[in-house]
């Protein structure tokens, strides 16, 4: 029969959980703090403090952990002292706390005072991989890159320990094969069900795939009993993330939309959702959606993200770099923020400023590929292509399939007179994004892609391929001036002189200044009237019947039909991170600088 005085400790701890479980944290830390100075157990300290860490007095509930020295001789009361600090944003106090109980020699057997286990309700394992989680957050802030073998050893310790799986996989510390062995290699606890083990290799997979598309393989065959899960919102947001890297705008908003209507605020599909609006130009979007965040979250990084999306679609730079510069200071871990701070100094030409925010998303995306990628682009715009091919050779080791590296890279083989290796690695892309797509249509942002492996051909001599290629970039984006003055091009070389001028004419009738254009249509022109001019030499007679050979075309004065650079649109994410500024695929190839070489 329990003693009058346990009946009431145990009658007050009643009354807290049931406070706590209500939200009613004020009245859960009065009552458990008289309980605590009534019993004096550990048990009733560790509820106290817990009751200020819920109730956000970090500071408070720190001090009462350290001025009594319960961190020293019992762990959970390290822990969250450690915790209140790192919430605090005080990553070198938390690392002290906890430098000092793991260098002591501490005893947390159980019949040595108190058991971790008996005060948090879970084994040892799941304490000790608690530790090494937040050794890991505190190593992460500091751009410690052992942060990485923290979490791998968390997980290792507890396979439920999420946050440690999403800190590898979504902040991309890790690549996405290392991530696969990962998944492979976890230590499953004794006796662990089999439709456990399935569920838990069911949602890692899941992650998995929402951030390296290429990684995805085969899903995991579920129960009836799990079935379920399927519709879980958490689940559906993996899924729009990976139509996103896919290039499937449309299939991707119609998901996110639905999933934010039954939940405003999900923040697992909210990085989606605002790449795809950025990326849609959905300035009205953004406004609404920027505004909603930052009203209700003025404390969190990412709300100030999408205010820096939204200024970043209006091309208002300065503006954006206001709003990206208040993120990273909020949340300075948001590796995608840096990388749309690093867009939004490139877009105005300030390179320098640019690549030193993409060396920042380096240290903090050790295992993603953009960073790397942007990087190079940014040496290629600034006529380093040793450093650029550096930069694009890494990114294709972190990701050996993904489309954007390989088409940049097969736009450095091309302008190096590489046409071969060139072809083979937009032949690859393109294989790739169809085998990433819903049916064989490819997305409208790899246009260019299609251009450029039309460019490619002319260059092979392929001119009937050439062709074809320009006709679907046509598709996906009618009314490209430069489509048309390369068709023009094209036909002209074939002979086909009448055809040639009418593409041209397109063109001109887009972008009446295109210089190129005009030049190429004057000479087919003088051809057509019975007057083609040989540059060369001028007393020269014309054969009329040969086809129409622009290498004699010297063009002085040309304007380029594609610049190589990165487009304007914000690709976020996230995860793949939100990756924010024009389609890393649409590098035209200039096609102008190269008409000697014809």
């Amino acid at each position: 029969m329990e003693s009058p005085t346990t009946n009431l400790y145990n009658n007050i701890r009643s009354v807290i959980s049931n406070y706590t479980s209500l939200a009613q944290f004020e009245s859960s830390v009065f009552w458990s703090d008289k309980l605590f100075s009534i019993s004096g157990l550990p048990e009733d300290g560790l509820l106290y403090a817990q009751c200020l860490y819920r109730s956000g007095q970090y500071h408070r509930a720190s001090h009462f952990i350290v001025s009594r020295e319960l961190h020293k001789v019992y762990l959970p009361f390290c822990l969250l002292a450690a915790k209140c600090h790192v919430d605090a944003g005080e990553f070198t106090i938390a690392s002290e706390v906890l430098d000092a109980v793991l260098a002591s020699d501490v005893d947390f057997r159980p019949g040595a005072g108190c058991s971790p286990s008996t005060l948090l309700g879970c084994p040892a394992n799941r304490s000790k991989s608690d530790v090494l989680l937040l050794r890991g957050r505190i190593l992460e802030a500091s751009e410690n890159p052992e942060a990485v073998n923290c979490y791998r050893e968390a997980l290792a310790l507890d396979v439920y320990n999420f946050e440690a799986f999403r800190r590898l996989t979504c902040n991309s510390l890790i690549r996405g094969e290392e991530c696969q062995e990962l998944i492979d290699s976890l230590s499953w606890p004794p006796g662990c069900p089999e439709d456990e083990m399935l569920m838990i290799r069911f949602l890692y997979h899941s992650k998995l795939s929402s951030n390296y598309p290429e990684q995805s393989g085969t899903p995991e065959t579920l129960p009836e009993l799990l079935s379920p899960l399927t519709n879980n919102l958490e689940v559906l947001s993996d899924v729009a993330n990976k139509y996103f890297a896919n290039s499937d705008l449309r299939s991707c908003r119609k998901l996110t939309e639905a999933i934010l209507r039954m939940e405003p605020y999900h923040m697992a599909t909210l990085p989606a959702h605002v790449a795809t609006l950025t990326e849609s130009r959905d300035s009205n979007g953004l406004f609404y959606l920027a505004h909603k965040l930052v009203g209700l979250y003025p404390g969190m990084g990412f709300s100030w993200y999408a205010v820096g999306c939204y200024y970043y679609t209006l091309s208002k730079f300065e503006t954006a770099r206001m709003m990206l510069n208040k993120c990273v200071t909020l949340d300075p871990g948001l590796g995608a923020a840096w990388l749309l701070y690093g867009h939004a100094f490139a877009q105005e030409g300030e390179h320098d400023q640019a690549l030193t925010q993409y060396f920042t998303s380096c240290k903090l995306m050790t295992g993603s590929h953009l960073p790397l990628l942007y990087v190079g682009l940014e040496h290629r715009i600034t006529n380093n292509p040793k450093l650029a091919e550096r930069f694009f050779s890494q990114a294709l080791e972190a990701a050996p399939n993904e489309p954007c590296v390989l088409h940049e890279m097969g736009v450095d083989a091309f302008h190096n007179r590489r046409y071969e290796l060139a072809q083979d690695r937009f032949l690859a892309a393109l294989r790739n994004i169809r085998a990433g797509c819903q049916g064989d249509v490819v997305p409208e942002r790899w246009e260019s892609l299609l251009n450029n492996l039309g460019h490619v051909s002319r260059k092979l001599g392929k001119l009937d391929t050439a062709i074809g290629y320009h006709e679907d970039a046509l598709l996906l984006s009618p009314g490209n001036p430069s489509t048309y003055a390369a068709l023009g091009l094209v036909y002209s070389l074939q002979g086909e002189l009448e055809t040639a001028a009418e593409y041209l004419h397109k063109c001109l009738s887009v972008k009446r200044d295109d210089t190129f254009a005009l030049n190429l249509l004057s000479a087919i022109l003088e051809s057509l009237s019975n007057k083609q001019v040989d540059f060369n030499d001028p007393n020269e007679p014309a054969d009329l019947t040969a086809p129409f050979d622009t290498s004699d075309v010297l063009l002085h004065d040309i304007s380029k039909l594609g610049e190589s650079n990165i487009d304007n649109w914000p690709k976020a994410v996230p995860q793949r991170t939100l990756q924010t500024r024009k389609p890393l695929n649409e590098s035209d190839i200039d096609v102008s600088m190269e008409i000697e070489d014809l």
